[in-house]
């Protein structure tokens, strides 16, 4: 080997070790400062932490398998965490108002991506560079809050996720794309549309409104309680719904067909199917070849006080 391309090994060597001794320096500093630059080891779970006090956010793109989301509005400041996902096996950008996270499923992948053209995290990750996935369930908790946020769209694709949202106020459509999954919703309101493509699907919505609602899956578990859907469009195979709206059940349009199964109506079992056409702009249409479909008037105000639910 000529003596040239020795001393260039040995150079490359030497800024190798320098970079893993700066990172080490880097983290201990960080550490004293209270801030991460890896993931932090807590009694729920290896957690990384993203501040997103200084960024516009007006997207959420989440791609991710077999986890937990939860997007909580009403926030101080906004920052997510990212519970035992292994640094290396995802993407994460936060640039355009645009905040996205997709996994990376395998090391293979991992490269493909790296070969098309996004850059290398950084020689820091290698330090902590995991064969096996971290124990626990891994989840991703998204904190909204301050003057940054104009939200505009949240779209979540995946399989086997738990989706929650809750206290958002924000004029956003909400678009879901997941085989199996289960989505609750808790006080969203000003929501502009919600739309759920999937398989196999459990909804529950608490106090919430959408100006419009379309829900397209085989097997549909649903459940309404004190919700607003003027436009609202479903089409499954197999259907489990109970709903109670904030409107009386004699003002709202309703076009509700079964090949098989039941509608009841406070209380009136009325077949397979049930229609109302009455002279408003509020539409609710759902087809499925077989189940039930409970529909029952809005709570009390008595019944809200004191806790009572479907």
């Amino acid at each position: 080997m000529k003596p040239a391309s020795i001393i260039t090994m040995i150079v490359a060597v030497l800024l190798i070790i320098a970079g893993f001794v700066t990172c080490l320096v880097a983290q201990n500093i960080a550490e004293s400062e209270g801030e991460m630059l890896f993931a932090e080891d807590r009694d729920y779970g290896l957690v990384n932490t993203i501040d997103l006090a200084e960024t516009a956010i007006s997207k959420l793109e989440l791609n991710v398998q077999d986890a937990k989301i939860q997007i909580h509005g009403q926030s101080e400041t906004s920052y997510i965490e990212l519970v035992n996902f292994r640094e290396n096996y995802y993407s994460f950008s936060d640039s355009n108002r645009v905040v996205s996270f997709s996994e990376i499923p395998d090391v293979t992948s991992m490269l493909k991506f790296w070969e098309n053209g996004v850059s290398f995290k950084g020689i820091r990750y290698l330090l902590t560079f995991r064969e096996e996935e971290p124990e626990g369930e891994k989840v991703i908790n998204i904190y909204l809050g301050g003057e940054n946020i104009d939200l505009k769209i949240v779209s979540i694709t995946g399989n086997n996720c738990e989706v929650t949202l809750d206290n958002l106020a924000y004029n956003t459509d909400y678009t879901f794309q997941l085989a199996q999954g289960d989505i609750r919703i808790n006080n969203t309101r000003n929501a502009s549309g919600l739309t759920v493509n999937g398989t196999d699907i459990a909804m529950d919505l608490q106090v919430s409104a959408f100006s419009n609602c379309n829900i397209q899956c085989s097997n549909l578990q649903f459940v309404g309680y004190r919700t607003t859907l003027p436009i609202t469009t479903i089409d499954c195979a197999t259907v489990d719904m109970m709903l109670r709206p904030n409107q009386s059940i004699g003002s709202l349009n309703f076009n509700i067909a079964l090949d098989n199964g039941s509608v009841i109506v406070n209380e009136n079992n009325l077949g397979n199917s049930f229609v109302q056409n009455i002279s408003s702009n509020n539409r609710f249409e759902l087809t499925a070849v077989s189940g039930s479909v409970t529909l029952k008037e809005p709570p009390s105000q008595a019944e809200i006080t004191g806790g009572g639910s479907n």
